[in-house]
């Protein structure tokens, strides 16, 4: 988070240095704002290494399903646009979301606006447009916890599990938002608005990490693992497919200057 803290700040003095240094003229904008999530497909999931050591398994609960359901995240964005036609804007924005838990997303946009006329309204600005980019997303899933009458850690393919490691979701993916951007004009240089819009989400790969101390790793989306959440045996496989979507309404109020 503080490297893209850094990110974003780095931004600022591009696009200051920029304009600066050129003749057009260039708006920069900051703000803050809501999206939503939705994640499915979460269970309470015993991961196990039974099909490699039989009896001599290791065992370890993924406490999951509680990770069901809609959230919000409040974003912190900016970016910068400028007037490549008259009246059409093209910009480049940086967006960090966040929620409790250790959830977060962050997103890289271009995009376009059509600034629409308005003669009886001088300081009023309303556009229409659409932004595309990438995303990523990750979610806080809690730590795993002890199997009764089993004996950790899991070993797999890409390493072994332990009770106690905390877990997480990440996905990687694309997002296409069209949105209404709304703007009133304070002085030359200074303005406030508002966009909105309805962002399309489409993950393209995802993955579960373990973390251990300073160790990360991958836990292997082969079946083979996944176990119904009891202490029966032989385990009984189960089906694991988590998801998370992030389409749907998305909000920024924002502050702009015109360099």
């Amino acid at each position: 988070m503080k490297k893209l803290i850094a990110l974003l700040l780095v931004l600022v003095i591009a696009v200051s240095a920029v304009s600066a240094a050129s003749d057009f003229e260039i708006e920069a904008y900051g703000g803050i704002g809501i999206e939503f999530s939705n994640a499915s497909g979460f269970k309470n999931v015993r991961v196990s290494d039974y099909a490699r050591y039989g009896s001599a398994e290791g065992s370890v609960l993924m406490p999951l399903a509680g990770a069901n359901g809609i959230g919000a995240l409040f974003t912190v964005n900016i970016g910068a646009k400028y007037e490549l036609l008259p009246s059409i804007y093209v910009l480049g924005e940086a967006c960090i979301g966040f929620a409790g838990s250790g959830t977060s997303s962050v997103q890289i946009d271009l995009g376009a606006i059509y600034v629409l006329p308005f003669e009886l309204f001088p300081k009023f600005h309303l556009g229409a447009g659409a932004k595309i980019g990438f995303l990523t997303y990750t979610k806080g899933l809690g730590k795993t916890q002890v199997m009764e009458g089993t004996t950790p850690p899991v070993i797999l393919s890409g390493g072994s599990i332990n009770t106690g490691d905390e877990l997480s979701f990440s996905s990687l993916g694309i997002d296409i938002t069209p949105i209404v951007d709304a703007t009133y004009q304070i002085t030359n240089e200074l303005a406030v608005g508002i966009d909105m819009g309805c962002q399309i989400s489409i993950f393209l790969s995802d993955s579960i990490q373990g973390k251990r101390g300073d160790t990360t790793y991958t836990i292997p989306s082969d079946p083979k693992y996944f176990y119904e959440s009891n202490d029966d045996y032989p385990p009984t496989l189960t089906t694991f497919k988590p998801e998370v979507s992030m389409t749907g309404f998305k909000a920024n109020l924002h502050v702009l200057y015109k360099f």
